[in-house]
């Protein structure tokens, strides 16, 4: 029954049983089910609290190709964000943030499909806000770093990136308590741009 559903990802969570490769195959052989993208989601934690990284970020990114458009679904990237910053690959998560902000800020389609879920779309804004602060300020350091080791293309490249950042967290979130802050950022980025 149901209980037995919940326990699959456990399963294979387990090295010797093969991993998302071997959960892949039994959903290959047995055909779709109702309750596949709930074993997948479980099997992300179970790859997550193992400090399976990589297997939790490929498993969350089959979760978010069941339906991009699920309410939930920003909250799946922001889980991605975290497993990439618990590798401590800080670059990787500024990517991810970026997408947070492209995928699921507003305009974008998931936004256009959840126009009706008033909750789905305050979430989704939190972490796009909290995604594109995080990421502009990356961007802005690791720029800085480059610019003292006088490696000058890379800094004028993440310059740009950070100040590509700034100006849409302005555009958003122009009220923002950061906004005087960032606005000054932002000035100081476009310039090294």
């Amino acid at each position: 029954g149901w209980y037995a559903v919940l326990k699959v990802p456990d399963s294979f969570g387990e090295e010797e049983w093969g991993g998302l490769a071997r959960a892949k195959e039994y959903f290959a052989r047995i055909g779709k089910r109702p309750w596949e993208k709930e074993v997948f989601t479980r099997l992300a934690k179970v790859f997550y609290d193992q400090d399976n990284v990589e297997s939790a970020v490929d498993t969350w990114r089959m979760v978010l190709e069941y339906d991009p458009y699920d309410p939930g679904a920003p909250e799946f990237q922001d889980k991605i964000v975290k497993a990439r910053e618990r590798q401590r690959n800080f670059a990787l998560a500024a990517e991810e943030r970026e997408k947070m902000a492209s995928t699921y800020g507003k305009g974008s389609r998931w936004a256009e499909h959840n126009k009706g879920n008033a909750g789905a779309q305050l979430k989704a804004e939190e972490l796009v806000e909290q995604s594109l602060y995080s990421a502009a300020i990356f961007r802005h350091q690791q720029a800085q770093q480059y610019k003292g080791q006088n490696q000058l293309d890379l800094a004028q490249r993440e310059y740009a990136a950070a100040a590509k950042s700034y100006g849409q967290y302005l555009e958003r979130f122009p009220e923002s308590k950061f906004a005087y802050q960032l606005r000054f950022y932002y000035a100081d980025a476009l310039y090294y741009s």
